[in-house]
């Protein structure tokens, strides 16, 4: 049994897409339910910032089989919701 056939994570994802506000502005809503996922989770950086105030900054990386969002999803994977940053990188080897 490896992890690419039993993940250990379950992360939820949730599609938006973006409209016209009532000004002629882009604003993003929810489209449908959101999908859930499973994979595994691998923390990539963690930094520190404190020009408007302490502020803590972590990247990680989500591998699965099958990715349902775009850059403009919102993902909740353990008890936090997290932006996916650009296109989903996908491996065909």
């Amino acid at each position: 049994m490896s992890l690419l056939s039993r993940p250990r994570h379950i992360a939820s994802v949730q599609p938006y897409t973006a409209e016209e506000g009532r000004i002629g502005q882009k604003e993003y809503s929810p489209t449908g339910d959101a999908v859930t996922v499973r994979g595994n989770m691998h923390p990539v950086s963690a930094q520190e910032l404190e020009r408007l105030g302490l502020q803590n900054f972590t990247t990680t990386a989500f591998h699965c089989l099958e990715w349902p969002g775009d850059q403009h999803c919102r993902v909740t994977l353990t008890g936090a919701e997290w932006d996916q940053i650009g296109e989903a990188k996908l491996y065909d080897m």
